[in-house]
């Protein structure tokens, strides 16, 4: 949505092709020139914008080719609350629903398990990503800061990617997903979470999730997830 509208840039929504699946070869350029095709007035498109999903869950081989193949490339990486993000892999959206799942399987140890399984502590991700991208590569934005502080973070975007500025004139965005549902969703993309607030209590509290807070805040700053 926002970068869309910047007149130099073009994004690729249809098919993500995920740099990090993209093998060591010359083929991969020209595949993606398929996708990122010029525009008819060349001096409006200069950058082009893939968004791909899960790129940090990509073991360190297959990470290694997005600087192999394309050395000018510089990574954005969105990162959700965790629990938001958990809630997603076990398919529900009420708050209420998923804190009665998450406190019996935190008892149980089910909720564990998964953290592991997905690699749910971010640090592990960002870690590897920015040791194989190198240095300045590699520019992080929370949900939080991206609803709350939007046109402050999308200049630092722009700023981080040697794009020139663009002023967005943008509504706020305060509109849940709820007309999609018929009101049956319980999130927004208005910046808040879509736990409940009890439950991330006791998961902040939780000494994995502390211990992975730290090193992510060693790595990029202040967090908020």
């Amino acid at each position: 949505m926002y970068f869309k509208q910047h007149p130099l840039i073009t994004v690729n929504i249809k098919k993500p092709l995920k740099l990090a699946h993209l093998e060591r070869s010359d083929q991969a350029l020209a595949m993606y020139r398929t996708f990122f095709r010029p525009q008819p007035d060349p001096s409006k498109t200069q950058f082009a914008v893939d968004v791909s999903e899960n790129i940090l869950a990509e073991n360190v081989m297959k990470l290694k080719n997005i600087p192999l193949n394309f050395p000018h490339v510089k990574v954005l990486i969105h990162l959700r609350k965790p629990l938001d993000r958990d809630m997603s892999l076990v398919y529900l959206t009420g708050p209420d629903a998923y804190h009665e799942l998450f406190v019996k399987e935190l008892a149980s140890g089910e909720f564990k398990k998964r953290w592991d399984k997905e690699s749910s502590c971010y640090a592990d991700h960002v870690a590897k990503l920015r040791k194989v991208m190198g240095p300045g590569k590699v520019l992080i934005a929370e949900t939080q800061r991206i609803f709350h502080h939007r046109d402050e973070v999308f200049s630092e975007i722009l700023k981080f990617a040697d794009i020139p500025d663009f002023t967005l004139d943008l509504p706020k965005v305060v509109s849940c997903k709820a007309e999609r549902y018929k009101g049956t969703y319980a999130g927004c993309y208005s910046g808040r979470s879509r736990v409940a607030d009890r439950t991330h209590a006791i998961f902040d509290a939780l000494p994995f999730v502390k211990q992975c807070r730290r090193r992510l805040e060693r790595l990029v700053g202040d967090v908020h997830l």
